[in-house]
């Protein structure tokens, strides 16, 4: 479904850590929260078209500058 509607050059942004473990590949970091809050938890998704993965923290904490970090990196 995401090489449908991202394509090659898209990304996929997940608030959760269930989603961000579904769909990463091998070689992104493990889940931390810590690095979610800095917005330094990203990395592929697990198929292999290129599309970025960024896990935000969840949507209970203030995700407006992480999201624009994200942007920036992309």
């Amino acid at each position: 479904m995401v090489q449908e509607f991202c394509g090659k050059n898209g990304a996929v942004i997940v608030f959760q850590k269930d989603a961000y473990l579904a769909i990463k590949n091998d070689k992104c970091p493990d889940y931390s929260i810590g690095m979610a809050r800095q917005g330094e938890l990203m990395g592929k998704l697990n198929c292999n078209n290129g599309i970025q993965l960024f896990c935000s923290p969840p949507t209970r904490y203030n995700n407006t500058e992480i999201l624009k970090k994200f942007i920036k990196k992309f």
